[in-house]
């Protein structure tokens, strides 16, 4: 019976080690979607950059307000909500850097996590790729574990968005 505690007890102490190793070996994630919309880099700035547009393709979406600056300028920040699996998400988006029609930077910080977001707009001549790279740093050490065990999941999502944003945009 001893055994079998000892054994026990190993197993649990392991896989606790093996959850949160990745939270000190790897506290920092970095992911990259991409799409390739056929309008031009102006037509899908107009469409992306527009906030009353944003829930019909980003899943969740609820609501977005400017807490402080001009909208669409390097300090400006916004409030903004998503729901998600009945859960309810609040986060400061602060704008970074613009570069009409061809590059946004801005972070979202929110309770769980700050994610430094970079969208740039690519010309292609008649179609535009769209490339998102996200840099997620969790708050908290147990957060940090879950994130690196949700990654693919959260790549997962960021390029469905983007899906979502490439049929919005070449609707209409």
């Amino acid at each position: 019976m001893k055994k079998l505690l000892t054994g026990l007890l190993i197993l649990i102490i392991a896989a606790i080690v093996v959850f949160f190793a990745p939270a000190v070996m790897k506290p920092t994630l970095t992911h990259e979607s991409r799409v390739l919309i056929s309008k031009t880099p102006k037509d899908v700035w107009k469409k992306f950059s527009d906030s009353n547009s944003l829930g019909k393709w980003i899943d969740g979406f609820k609501s977005i307000e400017i807490i402080s600056g001009e909208p669409n300028t390097v300090g400006s920040k916004y409030k903004i909500v998503i729901e998600e699996n009945g859960e309810h998400f609040e986060a400061i988006e602060t704008v970074k850097e613009i570069v009409e029609n061809e590059k946004i930077a801005f972070r979202l910080s929110g309770d769980m996590l700050t994610d430094d977001v970079v969208i740039t707009l690519v010309n292609k001549g008649l179609s535009t790729e769209f490339i998102q790279t996200e840099t997620l740093q969790a708050n908290d050490f147990f957060y940090k574990a879950l994130f690196y065990w949700m990654h693919s999941s959260l790549s997962e999502e960021s390029q469905k968005n983007l899906n979502n944003l490439k049929k919005f945009v070449e609707e209409g």
